[in-house]
């Protein structure tokens, strides 16, 4: 049994202290501004251990000098960790045992010790390069044993550390303990003259001499950089049988498939693939065209077994067998059941080894919260940046949701932090294309074999980020890509050249975030119709935060001279940036990997009616806002019909409610649905209707052009077409002289439309 820790987990412990209290180190932050958390070295027991906050760095000044102790970051101290409870490992027993293996040589190859600290049982994982970077503990929770990962340091592979980049073969296993029971078999284990499987000492005539085993920590998890050790080789992909489930049609809970009924009575219900068969389609399609080829274990002819237990994997097979010569043979059997993947399994594209090697990493990350408090360490945290980050992610997360697309013109002045964040998202290249020189969305070129080069088959699916957006209104194309992106706004988009290779693309789903200064205001007077939401991060510079801004990043320039850049990527920058950064990306993944869950996706967030009300008086005060008279032509003045708007509001409501890990929209939402809005409205239309909802006795032409900083003839234009369209009207008074006064006041509808998008009460009331 696992003995529990000294000191159970604050919550309230700084997260960069998580790491070593979850090994069992006690650590406590000094307080009254010190950037130290003080506490018992593991290693000597005396009270001299230390973390520094700035350097990240920890240290023991009793046992550190002249040893390996003297200190490190945290990847360090696990590699110590690990070492030292190696050495302390007086018997793998218990481990044999309970995982049923034949000996305790699959446990210490693949890095198992029992932790000197906490004395749970500690499971190494490794990055692509074999450095250790990860320590799961083998703990009792609820019950059952499950191995949980050290905390802030995401996910990592097992068994890299035994990987031969010569070997053909590789197997892929969920999780270390079905990875180490197939990797000690295959050792002791090869294919006689006739075929068969049996025993034998000699491990280079063994079927480990051609084949790599390792292990993800689950079968929904695998991250971009691991690709290069799959690259050109044959995967078998051995993971678990499970159950198929059921959604229930009225409470939404889930229940295996074979129960006739739910808990609530609803026979009902979506059928849901079992986890481990959605997991194999899942790599596969991530794989694409790495490997040479690509199997995977098919338990039944569904690809699962629903008459063996559900979650029965590789190990519940082979440990049926006692002995090595029963275990071969069903090693023999259990590889029989491999076969090739289906071709419309595998993926469309193949990610690019430079992508998946040389550009951050995505790091798992499932809570707002937790992501904005890394981000509050990384940089000067703003209102302005939260809305934006915050609206960026919706935007990703409604991609391939039914309805209108949610694009944004994400609006700021030039290093207000906006490309900060385009970059962060980027990571997630699985969801996110980064391009910020666009000519067009269609190419004529096709190579050889037919590969389609059209930007549009690159960004189908997924969210077109261009941080520089501002290029673009110099691009002599201008007038072509908006005409463009008005297709693929409305789902489709056709091409015809005179070489013949055309192509007509239907059913696309693409999200659009165009990032870039307030310049990008002038894309409203396109008249090739208006598609953006406006999201503004900062109107102007403020004095008193620039200055406080300016004091963080010299601090941080200051003290990233300590840290010599790699090669890596995660080397080259601020490492609380790195982290912002990755979890970010890894946000992205988790947001488009459940938008479309029944259980934890989009469907789930309640919308009230009332909700609904305020979208629809927002969309209405929207589409009059961005409603202009022709630069061009004579036309009927006329606006935009606001039912486009009301989708992309209620969606974006949603959406957001999604981001926050919220239930339902509630007012915490709508305030950011309110910023959108208005931030869209912005400009001279807003402003007038602004200056005249506060005015009781209205305002002349002359007022008007002052106030907004319009020509008296460009006013005047403006004022006549809002006349037109029913925002504004003219009345006439009497003077204290007879005089006849005419004013511009706002129509009565116009008055009560602003009023009740915005919420503003009539100063004058």
């Amino acid at each position: 049994m696992p003995i529990p820790m000294k000191r159970k987990e604050d919550s309230t412990v700084e997260e960069k202290l998580r790491p070593y209290t979850f090994h069992g180190v006690d650590l406590t932050p000094s307080g009254n501004g010190s950037h130290e958390a003080v506490g018992t070295c593991p290693w000597c027991g005396r009270e001299k251990f230390s973390y520094n906050f700035d350097k990240e760095q920890w240290k023991c000044v009793v046992c550190g000098t002249g040893s390996n102790r003297n200190g490190g970051n945290v990847y360090t101290f696990l590699k110590i960790l690990q070492e030292e409870s190696h050495k302390t490992t007086k018997s793998y027993q218990e481990v044999i045992a309970s995982r049923k293996f034949l000996s305790k040589e699959p446990i210490e190859a693949w890095g198992m010790a029992q932790s000197f600290t906490t004395k749970d049982w500690l499971v190494p994982g490794y990055s692509p390069q074999g450095a250790l970077t990860q320590l799961y503990r083998y703990i009792l929770m609820g019950g059952k044993h499950r191995l949980l990962p050290t905390p802030t340091l995401g996910h990592s592979l097992h068994g890299v550390n035994l990987y031969d980049p010569q070997k053909p073969t590789l197997y892929v296993c969920e999780g270390p303990w079905d990875g180490m029971i197939l990797w000690e078999i295959l050792k002791h284990s090869k294919v006689n003259h006739e075929g068969h499987i049996v025993p034998t000492s000699n491990e280079s005539q063994s079927l480990l001499a051609s084949s790599n085993v390792l292990a993800v920590p689950g079968c929904t998890t695998f991250l971009d950089k691991w690709l290069p050790l799959f690259k050109g080789k044959t995967v078998n992909i051995m993971f678990d049988s499970d159950h198929p489930k059921k959604l229930c049609n009225r409470c939404k809970k889930s229940r295996l498939a074979k129960e006739e009924k739910c808990s609530c009575g609803e026979t009902e219900g979506r059928i849901i693939l079992p986890a481990g068969f959605s997991g194999v389609k899942k790599l596969v399609d991530k794989l694409g065209s790495f490997p040479e080829a690509i199997n995977y274990l098919r338990w039944g002819e569904e690809g699962f077994d629903v008459n063996l237990p559900s979650g029965y994997d590789v190990r519940d097979y082979l440990s049926e067998g006692k002995t090595l010569s029963t275990r071969a043979t069903l090693l023999e059997n259990l590889l029989t059941k491999l076969v090739q993947v289906p071709e419309e399994w595998m993926g469309e594209t193949t990610p690019s080894v430079s992508e998946a090697v040389g550009g951050l990493e995505c790091v798992p990350c499932d809570n707002y919260e937790s992501l904005v408090q890394v981000w509050k360490k990384a940089m000067y945290w703003t209102d302005g940046l939260d809305h934006g980050l915050s609206c960026m992610l919706a935007s990703v997360a409604s991609t391939k949701s039914l309805g209108d697309p949610v694009w944004l013109k994400v609006q700021g002045p030039a290093a207000s932090g906006k490309t900060t964040l385009c970059e962060a998202l980027s990571i997630a290249t699985q969801y996110v294309v980064a391009k910020s020189t666009i000519r067009g969305f269609h190419s004529g070129f096709r190579s050889e074999d037919g590969e389609d080069f059209n930007l549009l088959t690159v960004i189908n699916g997924k969210t077109l980020v261009t941080k520089d957006g501002d290029t673009l209104l110099q691009s002599p194309n201008l007038g072509q890509i908006l005409s463009e992106a008005r297709d693929i706004y409305d789902g489709a988009s056709r091409s015809h050249y005179l070489n013949g290779m055309g192509k007509d693309h239907t059913g696309l789903r693409v999200t659009w975030l165009l990032c870039g200064t307030s310049s990008l205001k002038a894309l409203d007077s396109s008249e090739l119709g208006e598609r953006f939401l406006d999201c503004i991060i900062m109107e102007e510079i403020d004095d008193e935060l620039e200055d406080k801004v300016l004091e963080l990043a010299a601090n941080k320039a200051v003290r990233n001279l300590a840290f010599e850049a790699g090669t890596e990527a995660a080397s080259q920058q601020d490492p609380d940036l790195t982290q912002a950064m990755q979890l970010t990306g890894g946000y992205v993944n988790y947001l488009r990997d459940n938008a479309t869950n029944p259980v934890k996706g989009l469907s789930t967030i309640a919308v009230s009616k009332p909700v609904l009300h305020r979208c629809g008086r927002l969309a209405k005060l929207v589409s009059h806002m961005r409603a202009r008279p022709s630069t061009r032509q004579d036309e009927t003045a006329e606006r935009e019909f606001s039912s486009r708007l009301v989708v992309q509001l209620a969606r974006l409501a949603t959406c957001l409610a999604y981001v926050f890990n919220r239930k339902e929209v509630d007012a915490h939402v709508m305030s950011r649905i309110i910023k959108v809005a208005i931030d869209t409205c912005k400009g001279p239309t807003y402003d007038i209707t602004t200056i005249l909802y506060d005015s009781v006795d209205g305002r002349d032409t002359s007022d008007i052009s002052t106030l907004t900083n319009l020509t008296l003839d460009k006013a005047k234009n403006l004022l006549r077409f809002l006349r037109k369209i029913k925002v504004v009207e003219l009345r006439t008074s009497m003077g204290p002289k007879g005089h006849v006064k005419t004013k511009y006041h706002l129509t009565n509808r116009m008055r009560r439309i602003y009023r009740e998008a915005t919420g503003r009460k009539e100063v004058w009331a």
